[in-house]
């Protein structure tokens, strides 16, 4: 069984795993981050797009964006919020990050400075906490 510390500490690694998707632009690292669950599939909401609900669709998103840029950021955790557990001993959180850094154009090669807001509803199943639902907004 875990605590609560170990719970914020399993799930700031998982956003460290999750910059480091980033900055390598790696769909292979990217998978197992999200939960595969069907009953209650995974969902990322990214600005100017309607959201992309389960595992394909949000691949296919995270592809079309490591296609356009490479980021260079880094993701400040702002609030975790262990809620206990549901159903089948399943855990949920809820998460508050910033992710700052430069993103750089595939395409012209121009570096942009990038703030953006993220919003994260975590579970925790078979013993890992997985992104179930993540959004975000830019700061700028």
């Amino acid at each position: 069984m875990s605590t609560p510390t170990d719970d914020v500490v399993a799930i700031k690694t998982l956003f460290l795993r999750y910059q480091q998707t980033l900055n390598n632009s790696s769909l292979f690292l990217l998978t197992p981050l999200y939960t595969t669950d069907p009953n209650i599939p995974p969902v990322a909401m990214f600005p100017h797009s309607p959201p992309h609900m389960g595992t394909k669709a949000i691949m296919a998103a995270y592809t079309k964006l490591f296609d356009e840029v490479d980021h260079m950021v880094t993701i400040s955790v702002e609030e975790v919020n262990v809620v206990g557990e549901g159903l089948g001993g399943e855990k949920w959180a809820f998460a508050r990050t910033t992710c700052t850094g430069i993103c750089r154009s595939r395409e012209t090669g121009e570096a942009l400075r990038d703030s953006v807001m993220q919003l994260w509803v975590l579970k925790r199943g078979e013993g890992e906490w997985r992104i179930a639902k993540y959004m975000f907004a830019q700061m700028d």
